[in-house]
């Protein structure tokens, strides 16, 4: 059975987003969403990694370098 989504819960991982997670907001063309969702229903993936797998190979070209969530831990 989950957990109840209690408000600690709440407060909780909104503090871990805040801390792992950046939030972009883009304005696009009406219909983009809905072409977006299609895409990422037929990939099996939600709209967010649709979109991140679909710019990671454009970002990485850019720069030279794996993203840095894809980047080798260092180990000391």
């Amino acid at each position: 059975m989950p957990r109840p989504y209690t408000e600690a819960r709440k407060k909780n991982n909104k503090a871990w987003d805040a801390k792992n997670l950046d939030r972009i907001s883009i304005a696009a063309p009406k219909g983009t969403r809905d072409a977006l969702k299609l895409a990422a229903d037929q990939a099996g993936k939600s709209v967010n990694q649709y979109i991140i797998d679909t710019l990671r190979p454009a970002w990485e070209s850019a720069l030279g370098q794996p993203s840095p969530d894809q980047q080798t831990p260092k180990t000391d």
